[in-house]
C-alpha cells in the first residue's frame, strides 16, 4: 500500500483476514483502515517541521519546550543520578571495610 500497489496489498489482505474472498465485510473494512493509516502517515510526514513554525502558538510551544529541557539540562537535571551513582559506590566501600574489619576481629579471636 505504501508504494501504490493496492491490488496487491487487497490480495494480502484478504488471504490473511477474509479466507482468501476480496468482497468480504472483514477484508473490506481491514482494508480500508490500513489504507487510511498509511495515507495519514504519509501526510504527516510531508508537513516536517515547516508546519511546527508557522503559527505564533506553535512557535511559543516549541520555544517553551525548548527552553525547558535547555533549562533543566544546565540546572543539573542529572544531578540526582549523579549522587545516587556516588552513594552507591561509597556504600559499597563501607561493606568492604566492614566486612574487612569483622574479618580482623574474627581472626584475632580464633588466634586466642
Amino acid at each position: 500500500m505504501y508504494q501504490d500497489r493496492l491490488d496487491e496489498a487487497l490480495e494480502a489482505v484478504a488471504l490473511i483476514h477474509g479466507n482468501d474472498v476480496k468482497k468480504d465485510i472483514v477484508t473490506f473494512v481491514q482494508f480500508q483502515e490500513t489504507t487510511d493509516t498509511i495515507g495519514s502517515g504519509k501526510v504527516e510526514s510531508s508537513l516536517g517541521m515547516t508546519a511546527v513554525s508557522k503559527t505564533a502558538p506553535n512557535r511559543k510551544r516549541l520555544m517553551l519546550s525548548l527552553s525547558v529541557a535547555v533549562f533543566t539540562m544546565f540546572s543539573g537535571g542529572d544531578l540526582r543520578h549523579r549522587i545516587s551513582t556516588q552513594a552507591k559506590l561509597m556504600m559499597a566501600v563501607v561493606q568492604a571495610t566492614a566486612s574487612f574489619r569483622s574479618t580482623l576481629v574474627l581472626c584475632s579471636m580464633v588466634q586466642v
